[in-house]
C-alpha cells in the first residue's frame, strides 16, 4: 500500500509552484508478514479426504480467536495505507489542472489534460497484468499440489503492493532534482487568463508581505472561495451528476471480475486478464479521445455539458445491451439445492446426504456429475474415494456415476467475446467525458476558484465513488446469493453460489438507471446555464442600447 506525499513551496510574481519532495509509506509489510503468517496455519495441510464423505462421523468445530484478530489488523492496516493514499492524491489533481490551464491556450487545456489523465488511468491496466501474474502464484510463493482453477487456491495478492511500493519509491527519485520554483514569462494572452477574475489589488499584494494573522486570511479565502462554488447553480448540478456517475462506474467495476467469474466461470486470474487488456485499455484511450475532442472543437462550458449528455446516453445503451448478455442459470446440490430448492434435480429425487455423511459447510469445493448437475462439494454427492480428477463411490448418485472437480461446462464461454466489446465501448465512451467535466468545471467558476472546485470534485468523487459506491454494488450483488458458505467457527462465511440472473439484472439495470439520472442533471446544469448566458447577453444588449447610455 504505497501513498505519495507531496510538498510545495510558496510562489512569487509569475512563479509557478511544483512538487519539491515526494515520499513513499510503507505501510503493506505488516499486512505480507500477517497475511504468510496467518494464512499458513490454515492452507498448508489441505487434504482430499477432508472434502469427502464421512458417515457418522462428527465434525468438531473450534472457534480461532487469533484468525480473527489478524483479519482485524489486516483492516486496519488497509484502512490506514488507503487513507494516507487519499491525503497524499488530493493535491495532484487539482494542482496540475490549475497549473495546465494556467500555462498554455485555454483551447489547449483540454489535450493536457486529457494526455495526463489517460496515463493516470492506464496505470490499472499495467495492475491487472501484474495482479494477473500474482494471483497465479500461490501466497506463500511455495509448491502446492492446488491449481489456480481451485476454490482452495489463494494467490499472492500481496506481491503487486510489494512490486508497485518499491517502483513508486523509485518515481519518487526524479522529484527532487525538481527546482524549487519554475519561473514564467507570460505573453499578454496568457497573463490575461492567469488574472481573469482576481481583484485589482492581486497585482499589488503580489509584491509585498501580507500583514495581520496570514492563516486566517488563508481561511476565509478558503470559505469564500467555497461559498462560490456551492451558490453556483450549475456548478453544484455538475458536482451531483458527476458523483452519481463516479459512484455508478465505480461500484460496478469494484466487482466486474467477481461478475465475470460468476456469470462465465472464469478463474480470478482469467478475469483480471480480459478485464485488463480489454476494458482498462479503453479507458486510457476514452480520457485521451475525449481530450483531444474538446482540444479540437475548441469546447466552452456549454458545449461540454452538451457533450457529456452524449456520452451519458451511449453508455446507457451499451450497459442496456449487456443485460441481453449471460448464461444460462445452472443447478447446485448443497446446503440448498437450487434452482427448485426441492429434492428433484432433472426429474430424479436426490437423497439428503449432507447427514448420512457429516457435510462440513465450510468445505467448499464445487464437482460436476455425468447430467450436468454441480454439487457444493464431494461429500454432498456421497463421494468416498478419488482417482485423479474425478471422485468415485459416490452414494448420493446413480450406481457407478462419478463427478468431476469444477463447475459444470455452461456452454456460453463464447458469450463473452460480445460481452467485453460491450463493456469496452460502454467503457470508451464513459471515460470520454472525463475531461469535457473538468473544462466545464473551471469555465464556470473564477480562476481563482478552480483549483478548488478540482479539489471538491475529487472529494466528492472519492466519498461517492470509491466509498459507497462498492459498498452499494457489494450489498446488491449479496442479496443475489443463494448459497453461503459457513466459516469454521460455524459463522457466515462468503458467498459460493450466485443467482446469475439477477446479479446481472441489478448490477446493469442500476447502472441504467443512474447513466439516465446523471443525464437529466447535466441536461438541467446545460438549460440553467443557456438562461445564464442569454442573460448576460440580454443586460449587455441593454447598456448600450439604453436611453441614458445613447445620451451621454
Amino acid at each position: 500500500m504505497e501513498c505519495t506525499v507531496v510538498a510545495h513551496r510558496s510562489s512569487s510574481d509569475h512563479i509557478q509552484h511544483t512538487p519539491t519532495t515526494s515520499g513513499q509509506s510503507p505501510s503493506f509489510l505488516p499486512l505480507i508478514f500477517l497475511s504468510l503468517l496467518y494464512a499458513s496455519q490454515d492452507q498448508r495441510n489441505i487434504t482430499d479426504e477432508d472434502y469427502m464423505c464421512k458417515q457418522q462421523e462428527k465434525i468438531m468445530v473450534t472457534k480461532s480467536q487469533n484468525n480473527t484478530h489478524s483479519n482485524v489488523w489486516a483492516l486496519t492496516l488497509i484502512a490506514v495505507g488507503m487513507v494516507l493514499q487519499g491525503v497524499a492524491k488530493s493535491v495532484r489533481r487539482p494542482m496540475t489542472t490549475s497549473y495546465i490551464d494556467n500555462n498554455v491556450k485555454k483551447t489547449q487545456t483540454g489535450k493536457y489534460i486529457g494526455i495526463i489523465t489517460a496515463i493516470g488511468i492506464f496505470g490499472p491496466v499495467v495492475g491487472f497484468v501484474v495482479g494477473t501474474m500474482c494471483t497465479k502464484t500461490y501466497y506463500d510463493l511455495k509448491e502446492t499440489n492446488l491449481s489456480p482453477e481451485d476454490p482452495r487456491w489463494i494467490g499472492a495478492w500481496w506481491l503487486g503492493y510489494v512490486i508497485f511500493g518499491i517502483a513508486a519509491l523509485l518515481s519518487t527519485i526524479p522529484l527532487i532534482f525538481f527546482p524549487r520554483n519554475q519561473r514564467k514569462k507570460p505573453n499578454h494572452e496568457e497573463a490575461i487568463e492567469m488574472n481573469e477574475g482576481r481583484p485589482e489589488s492581486w497585482m499589488k499584494t503580489m509584491n509585498k508581505k501580507s500583514e495581520g494573522n496570514q492563516a486566517m486570511k488563508e481561511i476565509k479565502k478558503f470559505f469564500s472561495s467555497l461559498r462560490r462554488i456551492f451558490q453556483n447553480v450549475c456548478c453544484l448540478l455538475l458536482l451531483i451528476g458527476g458523483g452519481l456517475d463516479m459512484m455508478a462506474s465505480a461500484g460496478l467495476f469494484s466487482f466486474m471480475a467477481k461478475y465475470m467469474e460468476t456469470q462465465y466461470l472464469f478463474p480470478a486470474w482469467k478475469s483480471n486478464a480480459i478485464l485488463g487488456t480489454t476494458t482498462l485499455v479503453a479507458l486510457s484511450i476514452g480520457t485521451l479521445s475525449g481530450g483531444m475532442i474538446t482540444s479540437k472543437a475548441k469546447l466552452k462550458a456549454r458545449g461540454c455539458l452538451t457533450y457529456i449528455c452524449l456520452c451519458f446516453a451511449l453508455v446507457a445503451v451499451f450497459h442496456a445491451s449487456l443485460l441481453m448478455v449471460g448464461c444460462k442459470f445452472p443447478a447446485m446440490v448443497g446446503p440448498e439445492i437450487i434452482p427448485s430448492r426441492i429434492t428433484y434435480i432433472n426429474g430424479t429425487i436426490v437423497p439428503n446426504c449432507k447427514q448420512s455423511c457429516s457435510c462440513d459447510d465450510s468445505k467448499y469445493l464445487p464437482v460436476c456429475s455425468e447430467d450436468g448437475t454441480n454439487y457444493y462439494s464431494p461429500c454432498y454427492a456421497g463421494c468416498k474415494s478419488k482417482n485423479g480428477t474425478r471422485y468415485t463411490d459416490c452414494s448420493c448418485l446413480i450406481a457407478g456415476s462419478t463427478v468431476e472437480s469444477g463447475y459444470c461446462a455452461n456452454g456460453c464461454n463464447h458469450k463473452i467475446i460480445y460481452f467485453s466489446a460491450l463493456l469496452t465501448l460502454s467503457a470508451l465512451f464513459g471515460t470520454m467525458k472525463i475531461v469535457p467535466f473538468s473544462i466545464a468545471f473551471i469555465r464556470m467558476v473564477e480562476a481563482k476558484d478552480k483549483s478548488l472546485v478540482i479539489g471538491v470534485t475529487s472529494f466528492l468523487n472519492s466519498l461517492l465513488g470509491w466509498t459507497f459506491g462498492p459498498i452499494v454494488f457489494g450489498k446488491l450483488i449479496d442479496t443475489t446469493c443463494l448459497i453461503w458458505s459457513s466459516s469454521v467457527d460455524s459463522e457466515q462465511g462468503s458467498c459460493v453460489f450466485y443467482d446469475t440472473r439477477q446479479m446481472k439484472i441489478l448490477n446493469f439495470s442500476v447502472s441504467v438507471g443512474v447513466s439516465f439520472l446523471c443525464g437529466i442533471v447535466i441536461t438541467i446544469a446545460l438549460f440553467v446555464l443557456i438562461n445564464k448566458e442569454n442573460s448576460k447577453k440580454y443586460q449587455a444588449v441593454k447598456t448600450v442600447y439604453h436611453p441614458d447610455t445613447i445620451r451621454q
